[in-house]
């Protein structure tokens, strides 16, 4: 069984042993697509989504008497059913686990993951302004777009998220069009631009579906190839495994995830893993 859980604690309301995967920088990765959402026509004529994940017959409906989170899903993922939930349909903030989503409409549309951009000071300057948070790396430098994806994915970095926008799309606008029609693909998108935890679990689902996307989501850390500003490459830990300790979970092996953090969010995790038994 392969589950997927999404927590998140304390959003406010309206508006998962560790694996020891690890990888170092070689620039080399083969993307592959994913199979999206299928559609089928109701007998009013509406779409209907025919692969979206059923409440299981005896699905736990999770309350604060057994859980801290106000929003959390389990999916089974083999069986696409919800094993258990709190609140997994309503309205929340996802941090920065939209990251997964920038994530996979990358790696799906590079074509070369052994080219290159230079990162520049205009690039930069505004995230130390914002206080955010940046992999490390320095204007002027020169980074292999693999690199990017995972400064991008294990610490969250907002310095290789904008470059890689830049990389794929040449402006942030044009990038979240691509993100929303992914979205729409998935069937995640709502007309009212918003998130659920269900939808996070959905989004989790495919980016582990992508060879690339589950390679970087489940390594541990990554040291990025040589460059001028950092000749022995920079460490890249992932936000998840950091604050694991390999007692979490018993009988699951988490094989990749993805944190978030904002003030109004709080703390999120969306997590994949499988159960020692298969």
């Amino acid at each position: 069984i392969v589950l997927l859980t999404v927590i998140l604690s304390e959003v406010f309301r309206g508006d998962p042993v560790q694996s020891t995967a690890t990888s170092s920088g070689s620039g080399s990765m083969i993307a592959q697509p994913i199979t999206d959402i299928s559609y089928s026509e109701a007998s009013d004529g509406s779409m209907v989504i025919d692969n979206y994940p059923e409440y299981a017959k005896d699905e736990k409906k999770l309350t604060e008497n057994n859980i801290y989170s106000k929003y959390a899903v389990l999916l089974d993922v083999k069986n696409n059913q919800i094993l258990a939930d709190r609140n997994c349909e309503q309205k929340m903030y996802p941090a920065s686990m939209t990251k997964l989503m920038s994530l996979l409409v990358a790696v799906e549309n590079i074509k070369d993951f052994n080219d290159t951009y230079t990162i520049t000071y205009e690039l930069i300057a505004p995230l130390i302004e914002q206080e955010a948070a940046r992999a490390g790396f320095e204007s002027g430098e020169t980074v292999s777009i693999t690199d990017l994806l995972y400064g991008m994915a294990l610490p969250s970095g907002a310095d290789a998220t904008m470059a890689i926008v830049d990389y794929v799309s040449g402006n942030e606008e044009t990038f979240v069009a691509l993100m929303n029609q992914k979205a729409k693909a998935l069937g995640m998108h709502d007309e009212n631009h918003y998130s659920t935890a269900l939808d996070i679990a959905i989004l989790m689902k495919a980016a582990m579906e992508n060879p690339t996307c589950r390679q970087i989501l489940g390594s541990v850390e990554y040291r990025t190839t040589s460059t001028q500003q950092h000749p022995n490459g920079m460490i890249l830990l992932s936000t998840m495994y950091k604050r694991m300790y390999g007692n979490e979970v018993k009988n699951m092996t988490i094989i990749g995830g993805k944190t978030g953090f904002t003030d109004q969010a709080m703390q999120c995790l969306a997590s994949y893993a499988t159960a020692v038994d298969g």
